[in-house]
């Protein structure tokens, strides 16, 4: 059985928190992706398509791409549904393990 090709592919630095939000956000949506480290041998990609000297970049699967992690978690794309809505502070109050603590004494108010 042959495997599918990624959908996606994002290109950057392990050490970048920005790399590592996008990264984490196609791993939290189940996305089908491939890493491509920023180096000498990729130098030639990055160039191809970037706009400014920025990582990450994520590659479309219409073969687009796109730079910086904020504009890449907010495009909008039928097989990525948006980010859930932020919650409010009582729900991730009642996550904690002392909420009922907290609901207590009218934190989570």
């Amino acid at each position: 059985m042959t495997e599918l090709a990624p959908h996606y592919k994002l290109m950057g630095i392990d050490v970048s928190p920005y790399t590592m939000k996008v990264l984490s956000y196609l791993k939290y949506k189940g996305v089908s992706w491939e890493w491509l480290p920023r180096n000498l041998r990729t130098e030639k990609i990055f160039r191809q398509h970037a706009q400014v000297q920025l990582i990450p970049m994520l590659f479309l699967p219409d073969g687009s791409s796109m730079q910086d992690s904020t504009p890449s978690l907010n495009f909008s794309r039928p097989n990525i549904p948006p980010l859930p809505s932020i919650r409010t502070i009582r729900h991730f109050a009642s996550l904690l393990p002392c909420s009922k603590s907290l609901a207590m004494s009218g934190v989570t108010s």
